[in-house]
């Protein structure tokens, strides 16, 4: 995914990335997949909405209306696939995709995340009960607008990197929210070999979401390991000395393959 450490830069980096990217391939179709089991066409260039926030994604950022400009340039140069969550801001990713966007292009997919919430001292604890997930799925229907969810993944494990543990109860609610029509796919985030087999047990995961880009390379022999497609929809942890490397960190995590 692409996004943007600053919002009065995000338009004129993106612009750049986007154009070095198009001028070295004659058409978006080559760069276009479907993820088995859906009818989804995905560009493989998608665009991370962390960044659209305040400082330590938290709160509004500083510039408003460079965040929405930011958001429709991306969707005009050819991105039609935006990862979001509602616990950034919290709230505010959202919105400005909303207000940026709706009603939505019909191509446009919207992928979100549930299962953290922030906490007052911009933590990012867990937030996998049933009522939290619940809470979850709706508050992100409401703030951008929908019915029904495109696409959420099931976010475990801690802030730095996967943790061994069941995930089936919270999977199980999300399949039963898709299962009333409020989520048309689902996916999952931060999780280890043996959680994404269990995951596969429970519901038809259509992508995995996991830290990973050019900096960061440290799911790259499990995904090949794994005997399956990997859906690397990320935004990239950004950390420290990271911070400095965004773009390049974004291109790392920008290339998106279905599941089998």
């Amino acid at each position: 995914m692409l996004d943007h450490r600053t919002a009065p830069y995000g338009a004129f980096l993106l612009r750049i990335s986007l154009g070095v990217l198009f001028l070295a391939h004659a058409s978006l179709k080559l760069f276009v997949f479907t993820p088995a089991g859906t009818s989804l066409a995905l560009n493989r260039v998608g665009y991370g909405a962390m960044q659209l926030t305040g400082q330590m994604v938290w709160g509004p950022p500083r510039d408003r209306e460079a965040s929405l400009a930011v958001v429709r340039e991306a969707v005009r140069l050819g991105i039609n696939h935006i990862d979001t969550s509602d616990y950034y801001g919290p709230h505010i990713a959202n919105e400005i995709i909303r207000e940026a966007l709706h009603p939505y292009p019909k191509e446009l997919v919207i992928a979100t995340k549930v299962g953290a919430r922030r906490g007052p001292d911009k933590s990012w604890p867990a937030a996998l009960s049933k009522k939290e997930l619940i809470n979850a799925v709706h508050d992100n229907l409401r703030h951008l607008g929908l019915d029904a969810l495109d696409i959420v993944n099931l976010r475990v494990g801690d802030p730095f990197g996967p943790s061994e543990g069941s995930i089936a109860e919270p999977l199980n609610v999300l399949a039963e929210l898709q299962a009333k029509g409020l989520i048309k796919h689902i996916g999952l985030s931060n999780v280890s070999r043996r959680q994404f087999a269990e995951g596969r047990a429970i519901a038809k995961i259509v992508c995995v979401q996991n830290h990973y880009n050019l900096g960061f390379r440290g799911d790259e022999a499990p995904t090949s390991r794994w005997g399956v497609g990997w859906g690397q929809s990320c935004t990239p942890l950004i950390r420290g000395a990271e911070r400095s490397r965004t773009l390049m960190a974004g291109w790392g995590s920008s290339w998106l393959r279905g599941m089998r």
